[in-house]
């Protein structure tokens, strides 16, 4: 079975963020044939993204203010989703779809939202 698998990593635009992403695709690149993956990155992200006919990159164009992020979160995203038929997504960054249509790994690096003692 192969899997049609989103990574998104818009939010991935410094310090581990940025690290984390270069480390993920390096290993997607060598080691994850099996599955088709759609990698979104931000636009003016510069760091080197390996090629591999099971990685596509996607640089969708959104506003940098935190409503234009939510609108894309929330509704663009989903329209993504639709449209590449995907099967999962792999949100990189602590925050990712309310009701997601597919099934969501979110990745959480700040315990600030989810524990009382921060």
């Amino acid at each position: 079975f192969m899997a049609r698998i989103l990574v998104h990593a818009m939010a991935a635009t410094a310090g581990g963020g940025v690290t984390y992403l270069r480390q993920l695709l390096s290993h997607l690149a060598q080691h994850a044939q099996q599955h088709q993956w759609t990698i979104l990155v931000p636009s003016d992200q510069s760091i080197e993204l390996p090629q591999a006919d099971h990685l596509v990159y996607r640089s969708p164009r959104t506003r940098a203010s935190g409503l234009g992020r939510l609108w894309f979160d929330q509704a663009s995203l989903r329209r993504i989703i639709g449209k590449e038929r995907l099967d999962l997504i792999l949100a990189t960054a602590n925050f990712g779809i309310i009701h997601p249509p597919v099934p969501q790994v979110l990745l959480n690096r700040n315990a600030l939202y989810f524990s009382p003692e921060h």
